[in-house]
């Protein structure tokens, strides 16, 4: 939905009907050309050949690409959507002294050097990114430029309003 909101020059977290209708309308259009909707393991359509665009996550497309060196990424002109997944202790954890020992350990440059290398994915922690390869200390996916980021909008909590975006995608992974 972010993604046809963006190219319909609307909010990308619009919580307007109106505009996740006209999303909807856009993408509905795309339907007939649409070969698999997956949330679960993004890489393997891609893997497999069997579609040829799509919207992937970084870190799933960055592990596809190491698979099928024909795939290639690329970061759209009008803004990429970005999202960040973090570590917290939900209100009312009854070990929460364990789950700062546990973040703790997940910020030790050494640890988050792995988990980023293994994921995939970006590190905000700096220490991690000098332990790092040249080679994936460049990785775009990883490391976006700030061109690459340019026009980019992060998903943001859009409240209430989620029950609208999954209405239309409902309704669109059924077709009605």
């Amino acid at each position: 939905m972010m993604r046809a909101l963006i190219t319909l020059g609307a909010n990308p977290n619009s919580t307007n009907r109106a505009d996740l209708e006209r999303a909807f309308v856009k993408l509905q259009k795309l339907l007939p050309s649409v070969r698999v909707f997956n949330s679960d393991s993004q890489k393997q359509p891609f893997i497999n050949n069997e579609v040829t665009i799509g919207l992937i996550w970084t870190g799933e497309l960055d592990n596809a690409i190491k698979i099928n060196r024909d795939i290639r990424a690329v970061f759209p002109k009008d803004g990429a959507i970005l999202w960040v997944d973090c570590v917290s202790i939900p209100k009312g954890a009854e070990n929460i002294e364990n789950a700062y020992k546990f973040i703790d350990f997940l910020m030790r440059p050494e640890v988050a050097k792995v988990v980023a290398e293994e994921f995939s994915y970006s590190t905000p922690n700096k220490a991690a990114l000098e332990l790092m390869s040249p080679e994936v200390r460049g990785n775009r996916l990883m490391n976006p430029t700030e061109v690459d980021l340019r026009a980019a909008s992060y998903q943001d909590d859009i409240g209430e309003a989620v029950i609208m975006y999954e209405e239309y995608w409902e309704r669109l992974k059924t077709g009605k």
